[in-house]
């Protein structure tokens, strides 16, 4: 629980904090970052075309990394040599494809070629120009915790900003507070709460000049709350360039159907099939959740006051960007398996058989006709709900039974298996008790590891593993989800909750 003390100085830094805004120029990054403007403006809806899409995507991170960190502009982090040399060697390829944007391009590589070829550092300059002598209780806030360790490197090597913390926007819903906070990049970027709910009682969103944005009000404290600019932080809001760029449209834009690409390895579909949304989730890992209103998944409450409710499982379709999911990184399979077949004990290979026979028999008759076929089988047989997705999902070997005796019985007489409808329920109700002792018992063993671990560093950095001592369960990685696909498509069941590496979510151009 928070104490009084710490509400109360919640209270006054909501009311009393001064926000200012800090607008940098750097004519050669403006005109880098308004080059590549006009250029998607030149391309249109070609930008989309795979000879163009990979290039304007790695143009585009470059800008977005130099615009939302404190990295000298030829940080080894944020190198395009290799893209721009890649580029210019493929120079007369573009102007077969498109003559009026090729030309652009090649402005752009040799602005870009400038711009890398400086130190500069215009974020790194104005904090030390502002605190020359260091800060002991400051925090610099990144959009991208990928930034961090880049970030804290240079940060350490200026004697006047080692003492500065880094931290990500979920750190500011916790007790700490600053007495600097600076804001790196737009504040449209960021949850409304950090300027709406200021954790230190100076604020400073720094942003380039070149780049669109809003501040959010103060609202519940525009009459106590004041609002501030330094001389070298003087923002009117009316000198931004007319081409400016939107501050949404220098966030990377996350390639769906790359990312699909490297998650599936076959396209085909198959009775096994079930809807499925694509995750990205923080340390360029995707993920495939089930895209039904009964799948769960394991996850990670950092928010909630009482520790026994630090873990729980939600409905996959109430997942949202920001949440922490547990999945498993190591072992392989699901990590419920081997457990439950320990509490099953010498009965776990003749349940397992079972199992396995009336799901074998249940696919084989909807191949040898349809899913809408066995469905009215299993109707005019007594089920109670069959329909093609229930038949789906009973053919899925993460279902264990069904929810009703009487749909069993009716998938065991179109299967064949009638004689045997009581040994295999009872099977399946042994199996399904052992499942729930199994998660009962991870549950158990991740409350207390969770114990031990540093919860700000994972809000910080969007991902740890954890072992689980004593439990045959492999680790588990708690990842922050970053974002969810808009359209999910059919997935094979063995595809489901497994992380698999992406590179960078907004794929980087490479040459061919």
């Amino acid at each position: 629980m928070i104490d009084l003390a710490v509400i109360d100085r919640l209270y006054t830094l909501s009311a009393s904090a001064a926000i200012r805004r800090a607008r940098l120029t750097h004519q050669a990054f403006r005109d880098y970052s308004l080059g590549i403007n006009r250029l998607l403006k030149k391309l249109g809806e070609a930008a989309e075309e795979d000879i163009w899409k990979g290039v304007v995507a790695a143009l585009k991170r470059y800008r977005f990394v130099a615009a939302a960190a404190p990295l000298p502009f030829n940080d080894e982090y944020l190198s395009i040599a290799t893209t721009l040399r890649a580029v210019r060697s493929q120079l007369p390829f573009y102007e077969r494809a498109h003559p009026a944007a090729a030309q652009q391009l090649a402005r752009i590589v040799d602005l870009a070629e400038n711009l890398h070829a400086s130190s500069d550092n215009p974020i790194m300059g104005l904090l030390v120009e502002q605190f020359p002598y260091g800060m002991t209780d400051g925090a610099l806030l990144l959009k991208d915790s990928r930034l961090i360790p880049q970030t804290q490197r240079v940060l350490r090597a200026h004697p006047a900003t080692r003492g500065w913390t880094i931290i990500t926007a979920g750190q500011l819903r916790r007790e700490a507070c600053y007495s600097h906070l600076f804001v790196v990049g737009a504040a449209r970027w960021f949850p409304e709460y950090v300027i709406t709910a200021p954790r230190a009682s100076d604020v400073c969103v720094i942003r380039y000049a070149w780049i669109r944005d809003a501040t959010p009000s103060r609202r519940a404290f525009d009459q106590q709350g004041r609002t501030e600019s330094s001389p070298e932080a003087v923002d009117s809001g009316t000198d931004e360039p007319d081409d400016a760029v939107e501050a949404d449209a220098i966030l990377p834009q996350i390639d769906w159907a790359a990312i699909q690409r490297r998650g599936l390895s076959q396209t085909e579909s198959s009775f096994d099939d079930v809807p499925a949304k694509i995750a990205v989730l923080e340390g360029d890992y995707g993920v495939f959740f089930e895209d039904d209103e009964s799948a769960t998944v394991l996850a990670l409450d950092l928010d909630t006051d009482e520790p026994t409710e630090r873990v729980h499982r939600i409905r996959a379709q109430r997942l949202t960007p920001g949440m922490f999911v547990l999945l498993r990184t190591t072992g392989g399979g699901d990590y419920i398996l081997p457990i439950a077949d320990k509490f099953l004990g010498k009965s776990a290979q003749d349940a397992r058989n079972c199992q396995r026979e009336w799901k074998a028999q249940l696919r084989r008759a909807v191949a040898d006709s349809s899913l809408l076929e066995v469905s009215v089988h299993l109707l005019e047989a007594g089920s109670t709900c069959a329909n093609e997705t229930n038949v789906r999902n009973w053919m899925s070997a993460r279902n264990i039974k069904t929810h009703d005796p009487r749909d069993f019985a009716a998938i065991m007489r179109v299967a064949g298996l009638q004689h045997r409808t009581d040994e295999y329920w009872n099977a399946m109700a042994a199996i399904s008790r052992a499942h729930q002792r199994a998660g009962q018992q991870i549950r158990r063993v991740l409350l207390r590891r969770l114990q031990d671990v540093d919860l700000a560093s994972l809000e910080r950095d969007g991902r740890l593993e954890i072992s689980l001592p004593g439990v045959d369960a492999g680790s588990l990685t708690a990842f922050r989800i970053i974002d969810l696909a808009p359209a999910g498509q059919l997935v094979a069941t063995t595809k489901l909750n497994h992380p698999f590496p992406i590179g960078d979510p907004d794929a980087s151009y490479a040459s061919r």
